[in-house]
């Protein structure tokens, strides 16, 4: 019985042993995938920017009402280049979007191209990818983003990102709905603060160049 016993305790030890290395190996190749998985966000955050627009909305209030009276409706940040040479681009936000009835509902972000002087020498259609970003002032980790792919656009709007005619510009695009207003509007959630609110344009290259 004593042998019957020590030969027990060996098979228990080494029942032990080979659990203990798949313990071991599971939580290695765990972490060889999370590092994996950084790894490659780490890359994408890599893809350099070409171009960043920073658009400080300030008195808010002020601005919501003037352009709600207005004939367009909508603020412009007059016509960019995107770089010497660069693409002349028009930012648009409408803040008083979605309107139903006399209520707005929504903040919209819009883009627009415009033939520029550089034309000749751009890449055409237009495929950078641009991604817009609502800043949360408190709460950075809830900034709220939108991406526009022009490679992944249906037909019907691939014609936003052909070269304009001279003199002329494309049509407008971008997102209609990019935060309500009353979420936008209550001071605690962060995205108003000191009726400031920014957004920031981000244009990157084309990644399949």
């Amino acid at each position: 019985m004593a042998i019957h016993s020590a030969d027990l305790q060996a098979q228990k030890q080494v029942q032990t042993t080979q659990k203990d290395v798949f313990e071991r190996l599971f939580e290695e190749a765990e972490k060889a995938n999370q590092s994996f998985r950084s790894e490659v966000l780490e890359k994408f955050c890599e893809v350099p920017i070409e171009f960043t627009h920073v658009w400080k909305i300030q008195p808010y209030t002020h601005l919501r009402d003037a352009t709600a009276a207005s004939s367009t409706k909508r603020l412009s940040s007059g016509k960019i280049y995107t770089g010497t040479p660069g693409y002349c681009i028009e930012f648009l936000v409408d803040l008083n979007g979605a309107v139903a009835g006399s209520t707005a509902t929504h903040v919209g972000a819009m883009f627009k191209i415009h033939s520029g002087e550089y034309d000749d020498l751009m890449p055409w259609p237009f495929y950078s990818r641009i991604v817009l970003t609502l800043k949360n002032h408190l709460y950075p980790d809830k900034n709220v983003q939108f991406q526009i792919v022009p490679r992944d656009s249906s037909p019907e709007l691939l014609e936003c990102f052909a070269r304009p005619q001279p003199g002329l510009s494309s049509k407008v695009f971008g997102i209609s709905k990019v935060i309500s207003t009353p979420l936008l509007e209550n001071e605690s959630k962060g995205f108003l603060l000191g009726n400031c609110v920014v957004l920031t344009f981000a244009i990157h290259p084309d990644l399949e160049l």
